[in-house]
């Protein structure tokens, strides 16, 4: 492992892939009802996919903060 990745608090990586497909599936999402085209149900499954992976990463960073201080 690199100096970086050990740095980083736990979740974080996982909270930043899901803001990121979240954020591409809204956008795609947006510029398909602006246009009217309509709209794709991957995009849609992407949201949910990047919300649900954000949600993980929020529980790993609370876990690890339990942990340290219980432990």
């Amino acid at each position: 492992m690199s100096a970086v990745e050990k740095k980083l608090p736990p979740g974080f990586k996982m909270q930043t892939f899901g803001f990121v497909l979240t954020l591409f599936g809204t956008v795609d999402t947006i510029m398909n009802l602006v246009t009217g085209i309509t709209v794709d149900l991957f995009f849609l499954f992407l949201i949910g996919a990047g919300l649900a992976l954000f949600a993980v990463g929020v529980a790993q960073k609370r876990k690890d903060r339990y942990q340290a201080t219980c432990g």
